[in-house]
């Protein structure tokens, strides 16, 4: 794709999206991230039934997050060096063949735990290499006054879609089971791949840095990294920050999911609804800071979110029905 020259002005969303080469991109994501919860669910199902629901979540939220911990510098340096639209079509077909080879191995006798943990550790890795892919060719198929916009959208839509993702695949475990969950994100991944396949796009000049590979690439850029975070104080206690809650949001996570399988005795699409209504509480959350800020301190929009998510939290503890759960969890997602 040829762009055109750029314009100095602000883009609005549909006109971003009338760019079919953007277009075929989002649409494709979009159906990602939704037959990413199919999986999500299908393993949820399978862990639902086990003696220790809290045990193995913990184990399955591990191998998602590993993935992206070991290689996530390691994609943005390889990605900068070969087509990123020929490393989206690469991950989305070997993402299809991944989950559709679960029910395949369930149904020959396989350790189901085992081979859950290794090839949810293989997806995480493709999807790592995914996401940096996608947000690598976004500049190629956009102007430059158009980026934020793309970028705004893919992240918001994505957001909306693995919320309508997971109360919709819920109920999908809970009727069909998870053979049909797991057929369902397999095809998905195969439409995202078409979409993908679709796009014309001239590339950017690859980065082929031919006298250094890749892992001395990923040094210098440690170092480089490293370098501005001991000069950048505030950017350190950001970082920091991004590393507490996230790690705060998978305990969470894994005793919301705890909490519904044996105090509330949820099914699968219970729990579903459960973790779709949390992430609406996100999206309304991320709404209301970004009026907040217009009228007050970014600091104290910080310090009234956590105390919004410890007041939120520790009411969680002492809700005994379904419905003041439901109320609960909203309000911590918005804070």
């Amino acid at each position: 794709m040829t762009r055109t020259s750029e314009r100095p002005t602000s883009a609005g969303f549909l006109t971003v999206l009338k760019n079919p080469q953007f277009f075929k991109l989002w649409i494709g994501q979009i159906i990602s991230y939704v037959g990413d919860r199919f999986t999500q669910m299908a393993l949820l199902g399978l862990m639902i039934g086990s003696a220790n629901t809290g045990h193995e979540m913990s184990r399955i939220t591990f191998f998602s997050l590993l993935p992206a911990f070991l290689f996530g510098h390691v994609a943005g340096a390889w990605v900068d060096r070969v087509s990123r639209r020929r490393v989206l079509i690469v991950t989305d077909l070997l993402r299809a063949l991944l989950v559709f080879s679960i029910p395949v191995c369930l149904g020959m006798g396989v350790n189901h735990q085992a081979l859950m943990y290794g090839l949810i550790f293989l997806v995480g890795t493709c999807t790592a290499f995914f996401a940096t892919a996608k947000l690598s060719i976004i500049p190629d198929l956009v102007q430059r006054h158009e980026l934020q916009v793309a970028n705004a959208l893919v992240s918001g839509t994505g957001t909306i879609a693995t919320l309508i993702g997971t109360y919709v695949a819920g109920m999908i475990v809970e009727r069909l089971g998870a053979t049909a969950s797991y057929t369902i994100n397999g095809v998905t991944y195969q439409i995202s791949c078409a979409a993908i396949w679709m796009i014309v796009v001239r590339e950017r000049p690859l980065q082929a840095r031919v006298e250094q590979g890749v892992g001395r690439q990923w040094i210098e850029d440690f170092r480089t990294a490293a370098s501005y975070l001991r000069q950048h104080m505030y950017s350190r206690r950001l970082i920091w920050l991004a590393v507490v809650l996230s790690f705060l949001s998978s305990f969470f996570y894994i005793t919301l999911i705890t909490l519904g399988v044996e105090h509330f005795r949820l099914k699968t699409e219970a729990v579903g609804f459960f973790l779709a209504l949390l992430g609406g509480g996100m999206v309304l959350g991320a709404l209301l800071a970004a009026y907040a800020v217009k009228w007050l301190k970014e600091t104290f929009v910080l310090v009234l979110a956590f105390l919004g998510v410890a007041v939120a939290s520790v009411a969680f503890g002492w809700v005994n029905s379904y419905a003041s759960a439901a109320v609960v969890l909203l309000m911590l997602g918005a804070a």
